[in-house]
């Protein structure tokens, strides 16, 4: 019991990064969340998440790429970064399923194909985390390296031992870990309210 406690309170803490990421109270490392439209750069700046939040769909998706690919790094120079994975909330496993397996793009009468599908622009594919608290933003994990963190600093010890006064069986379970990002580059979100 203590190691499935231990396990989602794992779970939560990671997910927190993604449900804290648009969040400005939880600044990273540039004083921005970390999906905002204006992390600086050089001459300006640029955005890990959309001006105008959209919901999941193939041409949302297909804008979110476009802009992974275009992402500059400090110095304004091309970042050369792709996506990698989706992460959803679950009650968009079903939008993602079709988004990204459908031959045709869907709801389209014109029988064209679906890029997402048969060009595999996300090579992983789409994971759900059950964390989420966002019922509708949805996030693109990148290659970007050194983006998301997370350190063990200390793996899961337990112990048990019986307390002789009462022959009650004592338990204990800890582990230190931590989660964050050192690179705003390595995700892109989709807010929606």
């Amino acid at each position: 019991s203590l190691r499935n406690s231990l396990r989602s309170t794992k779970n939560i803490l990671g997910a927190n990064v993604l449900n804290n990421a648009f969040n400005a109270a939880y600044p990273i490392g540039d004083g921005k969340a970390m999906c905002a439209v204006d992390h600086p750069i050089d001459g300006g700046s640029f955005g890990n998440k959309f001006v105008n939040a959209a919901d999941l769909s193939v041409a949302a998706l297909e804008n979110m790429i476009i802009q992974i690919q275009q992402t500059p790094m400090v110095s304004g120079m091309l970042a050369q970064i792709m996506p990698k994975k989706m992460v959803i909330p679950p009650q968009q496993q079903f939008v993602a399923s079709v988004v990204m397996n459908s031959k045709r793009i869907p709801g389209n009468a014109n029988n064209d194909i679906n890029p997402l599908y048969e060009s595999n622009y996300i090579p992983q594919g789409y994971v759900v985390n059950q964390y989420l608290t966002s019922p509708q933003s949805w996030f693109v994990i990148t290659d970007c390296p050194h983006g998301l963190k997370h350190y063990q600093r200390t793996p899961v010890e337990t112990d048990t031992y019986v307390d002789f006064p009462t022959d009650n069986i004592m338990a204990k379970a800890g582990e230190r870990y931590s989660f964050g990002v050192s690179d705003w580059r390595a995700i892109f979100g989709s807010a929606i309210a």
